[in-house]
C-alpha cells in the first residue's frame, strides 16, 4: 500500500506535466492554460508533508524545465519552495471539499506568480517581467482555482489518498 501511495503519487504528478506540457498546451484561454501539476503538488504536499513535497515539487519542475523552454531549474526551483511550504501545512488544516481546495491552489498560484517575478527580476532583469509575467498567469490562476475542487474530490476517492485517521 505504500509503495503505491509513494509511486503513484510521483507517477501521476509526473504524467500530468507531460500532459500539459504536450497536449493541454492547445488548449488554452489567452495563452493560458490551467497548471494541473502545480494543482496536484499542493494536494499531495499537503497529504505526505514536507519532504515528499519538496521532492514532487522538484521532481515536476525539473521535467517542466526540460519540456518547456524555460531556464533549466526555473520551474524546479518554484515547485521545490512551494511544495517544502505546502508540505508545512500536513495535519495542521481541514481540507474541505470545496474552500480549501480553491484557496490553498489560489495562494499556490498567486506565490508561483511572486516567485517568477523575483526570479526574473533577479536573473534577466526587470525589463523581461513584462513578457514573462503578464494577463497570462493571472488566467492560469483562476483556471487553477476552478479546477482544484474537482482534482482534489476525484484523488480522495482513492482510499490511498485519503488522509489517514489518527486512533486515540
Amino acid at each position: 500500500m505504500n509503495f503505491m501511495k509513494n509511486w503513484g503519487s510521483t507517477i501521476l504528478i509526473g504524467s500530468m506535466v507531460f500532459l500539459q506540457t504536450s497536449l493541454l498546451k492547445h488548449i488554452s484561454i489567452a495563452g493560458a492554460r490551467p497548471d494541473v501539476a502545480l494543482v496536484l503538488l499542493v494536494f499531495f504536499a499537503n497529504l505526505e508533508g514536507r519532504m515528499k513535497g519538496q521532492l514532487l515539487g522538484f521532481g515536476s519542475g525539473i521535467i517542466e524545465d526540460f519540456l518547456s523552454l524555460s531556464p533549466l531549474g526555473f520551474n524546479a526551483l518554484i515547485k521545490t519552495i512551494l511544495g517544502f511550504l505546502y508540505g508545512i501545512t500536513r495535519g495542521k488544516i481541514f481540507v474541505d471539499p470545496l474552500f480549501m481546495p480553491i484557496i490553498l491552489v489560489g495562494i499556490a498560484s498567486v506565490a508561483k506568480i511572486l516567485l517568477s517575478l523575483i526570479l526574473v527580476a533577479l536573473f534577466a532583469g526587470p525589463e523581461m517581467i513584462p513578457l514573462t509575467v503578464g494577463s497570462r498567469m493571472w488566467i492560469e490562476a483562476g483556471f487553477n482555482c476552478l479546477l482544484a475542487p474537482f482534482v482534489f474530490s476525484i484523488l480522495k476517492i482513492f482510499k490511498i489518498y485519503r488522509p489517514h485517521q489518527e486512533r486515540f
